[in-house]
């Protein structure tokens, strides 16, 4: 897997397997949910194409873009896969051979 990144004085080709790992669950305020993850599924595929990220204080941190999904033995996997993160100015694409 390869990719290119991109942010505030950054600049650099990255090879790596894993991009980030899962935040978990809710948090939980008093007796209010917070959303930290949204998930956005395709009523075409029933694919996941999206997932956004938020913060303690609601805001969006993070969104990654699921795209070009291909069969890797039973399983569809995407392979292309863009980071991004607003707040921070920071843009990440990695890319699969397919």
């Amino acid at each position: 897997m390869r990719g290119f990144c991109r942010g505030k004085g950054q600049e650099g080709i990255y090879r790596g397997a894993g991009l980030r790992s899962d935040r978990g669950r809710g948090r939980k305020t008093g007796n209010e949910l917070q959303t930290i993850r949204v998930t956005h599924i395709s009523r075409v595929t029933l694919k996941p194409y999206e997932q956004d990220f938020y913060d303690t204080a609601g805001r969006l941190v993070e969104i990654v873009t699921y795209d070009k999904y291909q069969k890797f033995g039973d399983i569809d996997y995407p392979t292309s896969i863009l980071i991004t993160m607003p707040i921070y100015e920071y843009r990440c694409r990695s890319t699969s051979p397919g």
